[in-house]
């Protein structure tokens, strides 16, 4: 389970990363 969880955390943090220089680069 927190293997899981981790990986979401992860994955979240990825998207929120990956979304804010997506919005840099468009901008």
């Amino acid at each position: 389970m927190r293997v899981v969880q981790e990986e979401r955390g992860h994955m979240t943090i990825s998207a929120q990363v990956i979304d804010t220089i997506v919005e840099w680069i468009d901008d």
